[in-house]
């Protein structure tokens, strides 16, 4: 190859790894800023109760003579405390299973209409920022009449509530994720009359979101940004030819990902990176002890690769994030 062949090669990728930080550092700024989901069903009891005192009532250290007076009422405050936080929890899973059921529909759905399996990802995130602002006052039990002195009715009225609110709000949003990602959109069957129609839904959640909604999806991430550039580095270990089926593996573990309530807070190009490291690790778990070598070698170059291309972006392979992904 002449010199001149070479400084052009050079030039060229370049000029791609330039193209790749600036994408990264927008979607840096995106995940962080717009597209941050928190984590609404969470298992913190502090979260949740309705006194703000938590679970666990501490002492004051300089208590008065007659602080012995207070205690049946601090007792009575903490037990309260406790049946609201227990009574939160409960809600919270009932709230997971619905979440998880949407999303399995959404793959469904995908499935049966030849879409790409990337528009759940989409439609999961619109679906929980949303969310994320509905489904807390109903697990602090504050939607609910304090007339009802029965916890089991007051559970079935909230979840009944907001199961209506779940139904509309996911719908509109695999219809946006659809529009956004393929130009179409899936007809759902007509509501009868005095009903929220899917169109209706859909610019509610459009204000509800100020009408961003191109979530940057892990697995784009992977295939587009960081896969390119570390298997240049690794490529004395994986077969690059074979770089579809390492796609496959890659999407399937984002998909995983989806599901689960635990990495609603994590940011996509975490998951990303996580996945990617995920599939090389588990390509090598069933090898022979004489290629153990081999993978830690592997595993180190990937550590290398984003080192060398990624760490002033702050990516690293023992990120909290990244190696609770991995």
């Amino acid at each position: 190859m002449t010199i001149s062949a070479t400084m052009k090669m050079q030039t060229k990728e370049s000029a791609a790894s330039m193209d790749v930080y600036d994408r990264l550092v927008g979607i840096l700024n995106d995940e962080k800023n717009i597209y941050a989901c928190p984590p609404y069903i969470s298992y913190d009891p502090r979260a949740y109760d309705v006194d703000g005192g938590g679970m666990d009532v501490e002492e004051p250290e300089n208590a008065d003579a007659d602080a012995d007076v207070n205690k049946k009422s601090d007792s009575s405050h903490q037990t309260s405390a406790k049946a609201n936080s227990i009574a939160a929890i409960k809600r919270i899973n009932v709230f997971r299973q619905i979440r998880e059921k949407a999303i399995m529909s959404f793959y469904n759905l995908a499935d049966h209409f030849d879409l790409p399996r990337e528009v759940v990802s989409v439609a999961a995130n619109l679906m929980d920022r949303v969310l994320s602002g509905i489904i807390p006052p109903y697990i602090r039990g504050t939607e609910i009449s304090s007339t009802s002195n029965d916890e089991s009715s007051s559970s079935s009225q909230s979840t009944d509530i907001c199961l209506k609110d779940i139904r509309l709000v996911s719908m509109a949003a695999f219809n946006l994720a659809t529009k956004s990602l393929v130009g179409r959109a899936i007809v759902f069957p007509k509501k009868g009359s005095g009903q929220v129609s899917i169109e209706e839904a859909e610019l509610v959640v459009l204000r509800e979101l100020h009408w961003r909604i191109c979530y940057p999806t892990p697995l784009s991430i992977a295939r587009d940004l960081f896969l390119p550039l570390i298997l240049t580095e690794v490529a004395r270990f994986v077969d690059v030819s074979d770089e579809q089926c390492l796609l496959d593996q890659i999407a399937y573990i984002t998909e995983l990902s989806v599901v689960d309530v635990a990495f609603l807070s994590v940011r996509p190009t975490s998951v990303a990176l996580g996945s990617i490291m995920a599939v090389f690790d588990l390509s090598f778990t069933s090898i022979e002890e004489s290629m153990e070598e081999n993978k830690q070698e592997l595993m180190t170059a990937i550590a290398d690769a984003v080192k060398l291309h990624f760490e002033h972006l702050g990516f690293s392979c023992e990120g909290r994030e990244v190696a609770y992904c991995h």
